[in-house]
């Protein structure tokens, strides 16, 4: 090829490469584009939030807690505490407190308002809420939380299986651990855990992991529910505490390998308490 032909084919190369550097600039220029596009839709969004957010603030009547206060065996109940702080107080400011089985007008402390509720031993949960009145006239009222004895539960006694679990003609095979806890001003005399004819003893642990590999006949209700595997905790005072895990397993039946059936069995997480004086309550989620 001679000078010329080398000097064209140099332009051509040149005006190749000037396209390309156009394209890529101009790729760039759009990639900034959306990127500018898109930020500016977050603020936009992180602008609507905040004013949603201030705009539930200013509508909502009070601040409120509430914390568990005491659980009596013997009484069959279980006592919350509440607090209520309304944003606007005056002298004639008055709160009631309500969970559909008992109201109490709550006492006055300051600009706060604390009082108590009892819930029955059981595993239901009750809307709970309250009115803020000033004198006769209700100004509003608020809802806090639906609440019951297994909240105090999860405070007290609790057990958290993972691993491997499988359900397959009518055997439930389980592989993993059994992490347990027990959160109460009583000593432990003994604890084991137990599923079906299989027992480990734990000593006098109120917190452990247990290794478990076990695969043995379970029995189902009409629910497929069953609670067969559990912790039981011995204590000083003679109460009983059996805490059992939730475990969920599937099964698939196959019929000339055509589907047939797909089963869930299930193990509620809760608690069953037996008191000293063979009372029973059972707590579960």
């Amino acid at each position: 090829m001679d000078n010329k032909g080398y000097k064209v084919a140099t332009i051509i190369l040149i005006v190749i490469l000037l396209f390309q550097s156009c394209g890529t600039s101009s790729s760039i220029s759009n990639m900034e584009d959306r990127l500018n596009q898109n930020n500016q839709k977050l603020r936009e969004m992180e602008d609507r939030l905040n004013y949603f957010e201030s705009e539930i603030e200013e509508n909502v009547l009070s601040d409120d807690s509430f914390g568990i206060e005491n659980i009596n065996f013997k009484e069959e109940y279980i006592k919350f505490s509440f607090s209520v702080e309304p944003r606007d107080v005056s002298n004639d400011t008055r709160v009631v407190l309500t969970n559909g089985i008992e109201s109490v007008e709550m006492e006055r402390k300051g600009n706060e308002f604390v009082g108590t509720l009892q819930y029955p031993l059981d595993d239901k949960l009750y809307n709970t809420s309250y009115k803020i009145y000033e004198g006769e006239v209700e100004t509003g009222n608020q809802y806090i939380d639906s609440i019951g004895a297994s909240l105090w539960m999860y405070k007290a006694a609790m057990a958290d299986f993972y691993g491997e679990i499988m359900y397959g003609n009518g055997k439930l095979t389980l592989a993993g651990g059994l992490k347990y806890y027990l959160n109460i001003d009583d000593k432990i005399e003994s604890a084991k855990f137990v599923f079906a004819d299989n027992t480990i003893d734990l000593g006098t642990s109120t917190e452990d992991v247990v290794d478990i590999n076990f695969s043995e006949k379970i029995s189902v209700d009409e629910e497929n529910n069953f609670s067969e595997l559990y912790i039981e905790l011995v204590l000083e005072s003679g109460d009983i505490y059996k805490i059992y895990p939730y475990l969920e397993a599937c099964t698939v039946f196959y019929v000339d390998e055509s589907f047939n059936k797909d089963t869930f069995v299930n193990q509620r997480q809760g608690v069953i308490i037996t008191t000293s004086e063979g009372k029973e309550y059972k707590i579960f989620d």
